[in-house]
């Protein structure tokens, strides 16, 4: 059973700090997928699905400014691993131009943020999730298959949160990106989560030409040990897992067990959950499942997606491209 006793904060903030913002991989502009339609959407797209009365801004103030909010994350995460317990300003004011960039773009200003029903401790089932198709899906052969890559975000947010970034990589590397919306606290190992992701899943393959043979799961903090669990129960399901500042199982040493490769993650000076977690889930995988990798950042913390976003973007990417080839036809026989 996967447990978040490892995951103790000393303030709200912090605790919503901790796994949250790093969750912050894709962006998203505001559409809804072509459902029916002869030429599917493309782009980034926000999509509702078994809810139609789902209320983006349920429970929060007017007010409420979710850059805000996500400089506050920033600040209460690097404080809390820095030596001198002061928030690293260079990181807020990095969240802050991401949100600001996002602002001026046309394709992100206008999209909803699903991170709100997260913090109003939205109880309906889930519902909602990102989407991102490369522009040239459209003009593709009607016969070619896409990747697909599902991201899973941590405790206290979602993944529309800055990094246009990704979506430049996805296009150049022809992958569709799914992230779903789940609940405050990213625990994506509950049962109806795992049910949601399965819907997720059917959803987009129902809409799109997703290679069966070549869909990848990946997640942020308590996203990566969803994205574990997720793919642990349904090995048939996904090809390969990204665990990026996450854990295995909820314990330090995971078991050695057969299954899709593991590219792992982590910051060497990670605050919330320890590097000793990814390191011994290196050591139990790299020899059971063929193609294992494991990128560790010594000066880094629990942030070290944030700190290294092009970087690790890059690696991961490069990783899946030689783990998640297409498989020949009469390999499929």
């Amino acid at each position: 059973m996967i447990t978040t006793d490892c995951l103790s904060w000393s303030s709200t903030r912090a605790r919503l700090a901790a796994a949250a913002l790093l969750a912050c991989i894709l962006p998203f502009a505001s559409a809804q997928a072509g459902e029916g339609s002869a030429k599917p959407a493309t782009g980034v797209m926000s999509v509702i699905i078994g809810s139609k009365d789902f209320n983006i801004r349920e429970g929060l103030p007017q007010n409420f400014s979710e850059a805000k909010m996500v400089m506050n994350m920033v600040g209460a995460m690097s404080a809390r691993e820095s030596k001198n317990g002061k928030p690293d300003m260079t990181l807020v004011k990095r969240a802050a131009k991401y949100y600001k960039d996002m602002a001026n773009d046309p394709r992100f200003k206008d999209l909803p943020s699903a991170l709100s029903p997260a913090l109003s401790g939205h109880t309906r089932p889930p519902c909602h999730y990102f989407l991102f198709v490369p522009e040239k899906y459209a003009s593709a052969p009607a016969d070619r298959k896409w990747p697909m890559l599902i991201v899973l975000h941590g405790a206290g947010g979602n993944m529309k949160v800055g990094f246009p970034a990704i979506t430049k990589v996805a296009e150049d590397r022809g992958y569709i990106l799914v992230s779903p919306s789940y609940r405050a606290d990213g625990a994506w190992w509950k049962p109806d989560a795992r049910e949601f992701l399965v819907k997720v899943v059917e959803d987009v393959c129902a809409k799109y030409r997703v290679d069966r043979d070549r869909v990848a799961i990946a997640g942020v903090s308590n996203g990566a040990a969803g994205a574990w669990v997720a793919a642990k129960i349904k090995p048939e399901l996904y090809r390969a897992v990204i665990s990026i500042s996450g854990m295995f199982e909820g314990r330090p040493e995971p078991t050695p067990s057969e299954g899709p490769p593991v590219f792992i993650v982590h910051g060497a000076r990670d605050g919330v959950i320890p590097v000793t977690f990814s390191r011994n889930a290196f050591k139990a995988f790299e020899k059971v499942r063929p193609g294992t990798e494991y990128k560790e950042y010594p000066r880094d913390g629990h942030l070290v997606f944030f700190t290294k976003l092009d970087e690790v973007l890059g690696l991961a990417f490069d990783w899946l491209g030689k783990n998640m080839k297409p498989v020949a036809k009469e390999n499929k026989k």
